[in-house]
């Protein structure tokens, strides 16, 4: 090796725990479907006349998915990709014939129309027969008055949780974001009697919290919470406090009742959480239980939508601030062009570090989104902008 040089590591990236066992999940339903009919072998399945003409209805419809329902196009796709790995990883190793997987070539835009080199476009390969997936429609989202409704009824059955949901809102942070979370994530606000909080914490307004678990992407042990990768989220002052009382005074309460009732150790492994009922650590399934069925709840809300919730808001709070700061109070009098430059750069500077991801795609939703909002809470009859996404 040549002086200097860095050898490569070409060691494939190993999928976690979970990715494994969504990938079991879907190769589970496949070999269901080869099941359900006797003259149904895998080892003479062709991608069309099988695959394409019975398999995705069958999942479309529901017959073919384990919970038999019918599956979503973006589901459905994940499900036909995963046969299509199986078999022609089968047919490598010569179990079966080779399979022929026809594809056509797309040029997909990116960048938006400002973007020097939107013109060109990107040439992808796509699998025929792909499902078209429509984005989740970010109108639909409800206002902040049936939110706080909401939130509201959940401080009366689950003040604990409802903490955890109002971080959602108020960070964009994911739900196992929010339920991983360790007593060591979130900072001491006291220190020996004195103040631990940066004084300038105070200024900005918000407390930094670093997230190693639960955060997407690889762990540092297959079936660890903790990822190798962090996110930094800004907490605001006045909810970190109560996330700091519920620390201080609340858990330790919680965890010395368990311990009185069960005479056992410790079983929260350090978690933060604690449910208000078993005074224990509580699944995803369970709070996203407690996030839909708690009265008032809005039609069709769920803790991702309160990511989407925290983006628009966020948006919206700074596209004001900033308006107010350039002497234009009324949006009435704002040109849409300016409007839309100032959303489009607060969606790239704020929400892209702020929810670990922002597509252009996702972009265009959030503008559009919180545009709406802007013009619900000020009139403005946003002709122009209409024909502008019209053009998109």
């Amino acid at each position: 090796m040549a002086s200097g040089a860095i050898e490569e590591d070409n060691d494939p990236i190993v999928p976690t725990l979970k990715s494994r066992q969504s990938m079991a999940s879907r190769l589970c339903a496949f070999l269901r479907f080869c099941e359900q009919s006797p003259s149904r072998d895998w080892r003479g399945m062709t991608y069309q006349e099988d695959l394409l003409a019975e398999y995705q209805p069958g999942l479309l419809r529901g017959t073919c998915s384990a919970t038999r329902r019918p599956l979503g196009a973006a589901t459905v796709n994940a499900y036909l990709d995963e046969a299509v790995l199986f078999l022609s990883w089968a047919a490598e190793r010569g179990h079966c014939p080779p399979l022929k997987v026809p594809h056509r070539r797309l040029r997909l835009s990116f960048g938006g129309k400002n973007h020097p080199s939107s013109h060109k476009g990107k040439i992808v390969q796509q699998r025929y027969g792909k499902l078209q997936v429509v984005g989740d429609p970010l109108s639909d989202l409800p206002s902040a008055a049936e939110v706080y409704r909401w939130l509201a009824s959940v401080r009366l059955r689950a003040p604990v949780k409802a903490i955890q949901f109002e971080l959602i809102l108020r960070t964009g942070m994911r739900l196992s974001e929010v339920n991983e979370m360790r007593m060591t994530c979130f900072p001491d606000k006291e220190f020996q009697g004195g103040e631990r909080w940066n004084p300038r914490w105070k200024e900005r307004g918000y407390v930094p919290v670093k997230l190693r678990y639960g955060v997407k992407g690889g762990k540092v042990e297959p079936a660890s919470k903790l990822s190798t990768r962090s996110r930094l989220i800004e907490v605001p002052i006045d909810l970190a406090e109560r996330v700091w009382h519920y620390k201080k005074v609340v858990r330790p309460t919680l965890l010395r009742r368990f311990m009185r009732e069960h005479r056992s150790k410790d079983l929260s492994e350090g978690r933060l959480w604690l449910g208000e009922d078993k005074r224990q650590p509580v699944s995803n399934a369970m709070l996203y239980k407690v996030w839909t069925q708690t009265p008032h709840c809005p039609p069709g809300w769920n803790p991702h939508d309160g990511r989407h919730f925290f983006a628009v808001e966020k948006v919206c709070e700074h596209a004001r601030l900033m308006m107010v700061q350039h002497g234009k109070d009324d949006p009435r009098a704002v040109n849409v062009g300016w409007l839309h430059g100032l959303l489009a750069g607060q969606v790239r500077l704020i929400l892209s570090p702020l929810l670990g991801h922002a597509n252009e795609d996702t972009t265009m939703r959030y503008l559009s989104c919180a545009h709406r909002r802007l013009v619900s809470a000020f009139g403005h009859p946003a002709f122009d902008w209409n024909a502008f996404l019209d053009e998109e």
